[in-house]
């Protein structure tokens, strides 16, 4: 499964997921998963909404420095 995963970054993006997702799971036992879980939207879509965050961000501080002066 993880022979998938060439860069090793992205490797430990899906360790730290299934980590994540094993300590949910563990502490709300009333949780289920009735279907497979795709870890590569999961992270994918993660890293979007970083970029979005990110770059939002940036615009806010750019708006407040422009604001300041």
């Amino acid at each position: 499964m993880f022979n998938d995963f060439e860069e090793c970054e992205y490797k430990q993006l899906v360790v730290e997921l299934f980590c994540v997702m094993a300590a949910i799971l563990k502490r709300n036992p009333e949780l289920e998963f009735t279907e497979n879980v795709d870890s590569t939207a999961i992270i994918d879509d993660a890293i979007r909404m970083f970029k979005v965050v990110r770059t939002l961000n940036t615009c806010i501080s750019a708006l407040e420095s422009q604001l300041s002066i």
